[in-house]
């Protein structure tokens, strides 16, 4: 079961007890709540919804989607690989990175083109452009670079390493242009410039936070405002499942014109991702000025076709979970001390 599946990790030691419709999972005696607390359930499918609550004279809403995407055949890459070598990545970390970029270099075609990249105090790059994945390169040149991957190259300049990888060549036969693969321990910061640097050169970034204290919503937001994705993998999770989950993505039908239409007059809306993926779950909070009659409805674009995904009904409900939910993240969302 999923939640045998939790004890399997043994990150934090826990107790569960049988309720009236579910579980409740405790920490034993001897646990610290001194970090996130992350259940992992799976094999569980995703299921629109949407809920809502008063929230003083408005209504806070809370709505999930899981757009389908339209079949297709698995897309080439064109990728840039750049993994984290500074000395806070030593140990299971760097190990882990290395795994899962075998496991990549395992799944790559020839149709494929990569090059690879690592950086800390400086930024080395295996070549300047990108390269097909022939089974020469694979064997001779990729092989050989996850292999002399450590964590020996001092401190982490990640905005200069990646300023230094967007500028690496690649075809112009990748018209829809070049995926970046990130995996880093590390801070980002002044994402704006390196976000404009992106959408100049024309790259995605997928990014991968390890270690129990990534620069979460840094990485998030550099992700996402590129039409990319982040994921956060904390210690004994497998870094190379993260992997294979963002090429997937990276190899699946590109999507535009995401909106949400909701039944009444929107006082707040949080933001939405530049790119939604197939079957994989968009949660949106809003707070409507009026009391919703019906479900909100997302629609988006993909390959010249417009699609659309709704929950069946909206669900009223009481209490202050849902605007106390929706505060948060308006609060995440927000640089502004006074709105705040």
């Amino acid at each position: 079961s999923p939640f045998e599946e939790m004890q399997r990790w043994k990150t934090h030691p826990s107790i569960k007890a049988h309720l009236e419709g579910g579980k409740r999972i405790e920490l034993t005696k001897g646990g610290m709540l001194d970090r996130d607390f992350i259940l992992c359930i799976d094999e569980l499918d995703g299921v629109s919804f949407a809920s809502a609550a008063a929230d003083e004279e408005e209504y806070a809403v809370v709505a999930s989607f899981c757009p389908k995407l339209p079949a297709q055949a698995s897309k080439p890459l064109a990728l840039k690989i750049l993994v984290d070598c500074s000395g806070s990545m030593q140990g299971e970390s760097i190990e882990q990175a290395q795994e899962a970029l075998h496991e990549l270099s395992l799944r790559l075609s020839p149709e494929d083109a990569i090059s690879y990249s690592k950086f800390g105090s400086t930024v080395e790059h295996t070549s300047n452009q990108l390269e097909k994945c022939t089974p020469k390169y694979l064997k001779n040149v990729l092989a050989k670079a996850i292999h002399d991957t450590g964590a020996d190259m001092g401190g982490t300049e990640l905005q200069k390493a990646l300023t230094s990888t967007f500028k690496l060549s690649f075809a112009q036969a990748y018209e829809e242009g070049c995926d970046l693969l990130l995996i880093t321990d590390g801070d980002v910061w002044d994402i704006e410039e390196i976000v404009a640097q992106a959408k100049r050169s024309n790259h995605r970034i997928f990014a991968i936070g390890v270690g129990s204290a990534p620069a979460e919503s840094l990485l998030r937001d550099l992700a996402e405002q590129t039409g990319g994705s982040c994921e956060l993998v904390s210690p004994n999770e497998s870094i190379a499942d993260s992997v294979l989950r963002m090429t997937i993505r990276m190899r699946s039908a590109r999507t535009s014109s995401l909106s949400i239409n909701w039944p009444g007059e929107v006082v707040w809306q949080s933001s939405l991702p530049k790119q939604v993926f197939a079957d994989e779950t968009v949660h949106v909070f809003a707070k409507l000025k009026n009391k919703p009659e019906s479900a909100p409805v997302m629609t988006w674009s993909v390959g010249g076709g417009n699609f659309k995904d709704s929950p069946s009904t909206i669900e009223i409900q009481t209490g202050n979970t849902i605007p106390r939910l929706a505060a948060g993240v308006r609060l995440l969302g927000t640089n502004d001390e006074m709105e705040a």
